[in-house]
């Protein structure tokens, strides 16, 4: 509603009668509005118009030949289109109450007058008349809702049911709508991937069935209007979420039969939209299982038959058809796949597209995947799962990094190259335990791959040289150990199926200074090893041995000098000697030093050779002996002579042997006594 109000003159015809009225209402005023200044009075009855709203000038007297003037304020309904609302027109006609009181004759009088509702501030070019004060039906803001149905699912063919509520802001200068007209709006809803429905509509539906009510409601200026809720079937099929972030309304003047009553201008609809989630295909796992074949490395070709299965959520959406998928196929140190390193580069292709699959029961399976490609391997091969650009679906993980990648530990042969000769080289390597001189070991080794595949780089192996108590190198002593440093050329070398590896007049030199030589046979062993700055895979191999000597203390004499205790007394109970002990060992072999390294034992002999008939025979406890060379020592102890004569013993002698608990570990080379025994010629005292 709006107000006007107009000052309006009446020219009275001089001949004819007057109405005259005490406080009386006398005439019915309305004031309407029409596109023209032709007011079909027949249509008069339908006019939203109301008269004065001071109810003074209805009881304005008119007098013969006289010309009344009065204001007229009225409230007028702007409902109709601004095409409609050119003129402003008083209707005056007799008020039913005044019947009775003067003669009124239609037909005789001129019941209206029009004037065009011309504002002097609004003359645009040329004086041309503009209408100011008239508006359309303007929509500031059309505010929308999704009150149920979220998230979408792209790609459903049945589609999926939505709620969506909306209101709509009238602008405030825009005019203010009839509460009783009827029909006045049509909506359409679509998705669409901007926050303001521009650019590629999808899902479109423009049938949605307003509620009469809806239809019916009407928009007041400056004021927000309730529409309450539609429900609609967004039909996603062929749509992936890229293409439908947002859910739409367009408001829009309803021009379906029935038309809106009363007739109104809209100056241009309406469109609101919200945020909606979409969900595409969305996978919560990836499992890879081998049916055949396996990784072989430096292979050209690896065969294998795997199959990979993709098992989505409960939510997830559904898609069918042909090359659907890619998969990016990677080996990896880790078994989810997150390793630093991804061998991908070398996969060829490296995204391989399979036909004939799809998600079904929420579950896809690319079964019988040939994998005839290189890699760079590492045991651990994984599939990545991937959508193709051009496919309209969207390939999503639950757990980030996680779900589209599965993996799943393959067999790897690496390479095996087997020890076929040792030579050794003379002079012939001599081990010495304890000794801090290292072995020198020359020696020739020759190595055959029995791989499959060839090997190549630079500078490929290393040697691992060692001393063992096993022909085969196996022993439980592993006892000493050497890594020789790189063999071969830094250029590319390839080492071809069946072909040998040689090195020739390599010189070790292996510390022995922790070594004790074993009980039985020493052996020298060589092991081919990889250089641990290449990066392939060489398979254990047994190490080639060979025997040579090894050497631990060996006593080449004794001798004795009695410091005290000569002549012995016949048949004393205790009789103490002093004697002084020199042990010569052989220089060529071990030294040691050491606590309870000997033991000795001392007693009377009729004779100085390997005599059986000993007397008094006693083993005074342990010494220490730092056994390199000449060893010189004092042995005090008591002998028991109690059953001795003279003529029973004309000679003291002492025997050396390796003491029992030694401190250090050694080997005692335990050769005739003779070597061992020393006699001494002693007096006897009766």
């Amino acid at each position: 509603m709006q107000e006007f109000t107009i000052d309006a003159t009446v020219r009275l015809d001089p001949d004819d009668g007057s109405a005259r009225g005490v406080n009386q209402d006398l005439w019915t005023m309305r004031v309407v509005l029409n596109r023209d200044q032709n007011l079909d009075l027949s249509t008069f009855s339908n006019f939203p118009a109301v008269g004065d709203v001071t109810g003074l000038a209805e009881r304005t007297d008119f007098l013969a030949g006289q010309t009344p003037s009065f204001s007229l304020t009225s409230a007028i309904f702007l409902g109709a289109a601004c095409e409609d609302l050119q003129y402003i027109c008083l209707v005056i006609q007799q008020d039913p109450s005044a019947i009775s009181r003067f003669t009124y004759d239609p037909a005789r009088n001129v019941q209206f007058g029009c004037t065009a509702l011309d504002f002097p501030n609004c003359r645009g070019d040329n004086n041309f008349f503009s209408l100011c004060p008239c508006h359309d039906v303007q929509i500031e803001d059309l505010r929308v809702r999704i009150l149920d149905g979220e998230p979408l699912r792209e790609n459903e063919p049945a589609g999926q049911i939505i709620t969506v509520e909306f209101d709509a802001l009238a602008a405030p200068d825009s005019i203010t709508m009839s509460t009783l007209g009827s029909n006045y709006w049509q909506l359409v809803v679509f998705g669409s991937q901007s926050p303001i429905g521009d650019g590629d509509w999808v899902a479109v539906d423009s049938s949605i069935g307003l509620s009469a009510a809806q239809r019916a409601t009407a928009l007041t200026s400056g004021n927000l209007s309730l529409f309450g809720s539609v429900t609609y079937n967004l039909l996603t099929n062929g749509v992936d979420c890229s293409r439908i972030s947002h859910v739409c309304v367009e408001l829009m003047k309803n021009t379906q039969v029935p038309l809106p009553s009363p007739d109104f201008t809209l100056q241009s609809s309406a469109v609101g939209c919200e945020v909606v989630d979409c969900t595409g295909v969305q996978i919560e796992s990836t499992t890879v299982s081998v049916q055949t074949g396996g990784f072989r490395e430096g292979a050209m070709q690896n065969d294998l038959i795997v199959t990979v299965t993709m098992s989505a959520t409960a939510g997830s959406a559904g898609v069918s058809g042909e090359n659907l998928w890619s998969l990016i196929l990677f080996s990896n140190n880790q078994a989810d796949g997150n390793g630093p390193v991804r061998r991908v580069e070398t996969v060829l292709p490296m995204a391989v597209t399979w036909s004939g699959t799809s998600l079904t029961n929420r579950q896809a399976v690319l079964s019988n995947v040939d994998l005839s490609s290189y890699f760079d391997l590492r045991s651990i091969l994984c599939a990545e799962s991937r959508s193709i650009p051009s496919t309209p679906f969207t390939l999503t993980e639950t757990v980030m990094g996680s779900s589209l990648t599965g993996c799943v530990s393959v067999p790897c042969d690496g390479f095996t190259v087997i020890a076929q000769q040792l030579i050794l080289t003379p002079p012939l390597a001599i081990a010495i335990e304890h000794s801090q001189e290292t072995v020198a070991a020359r020696f020739s080794a020759s190595f055959v791959s029995t791989s499959q595949e060839a090997i190549v780089g630079a500078s490929l192996w290393h040697l691992d040289i060692f001393l063992n108590d096993q022909m085969n190198g196996n022993g439980n002593q592993q006892m000493t150990r050497v890594t020789q440093g790189n063999f071969g050329p830094e250029g590319v070398q390839r080492l071809n199926p069946g072909q040998t590896v040689t090195f020739d007049n390599v010189l070790a030199n292996i510390p022995v200074d922790n070594f004790v030589c074993p009980l039985g046979q020493t052996y020298l062993c060589v092991q081919l090893q990889r250089n641990p700055q290449r990066s392939f895979t060489l398979l254990p191999a047994d190490p080639i041995c060979e025997p040579i000597e090894c050497r631990g203390l060996r006593i080449d004499s004794v001798s004795i000098n009695q410091l005290t205790g000569n002549p012995f007394v016949e048949l004393a109970l205790n009789h103490a000697v002093n004697l002084e002990v020199t042990i010569n060992t052989d220089g060529d072999w071990a030294g040691v030093i050491g606590e309870r390294l000997w033991s000795y034992t001392i007693y009377l002999s009729p004779t100085d050779d390997h005599s059986l008939n000993r007397h008094g025979m006693v083993h005074p406890g342990y010494r220490r002996s730092d056994c390199w060379t000449a060893v010189v020592s004092q042995v005090n102890t008591i002998l028991d002579l109690s059953n001795v004569l003279c003529q029973s013993a004309d000679f003291i002698c002492l025997i050396v042997d390796k003491g029992v608990g030694p401190s250090v570990t050694y080997t005692f080379e335990d050769r005739e006594e003779s070597l061992r025994r020393d006699c001494q010629p002693i007096g006897c005292q009766g």
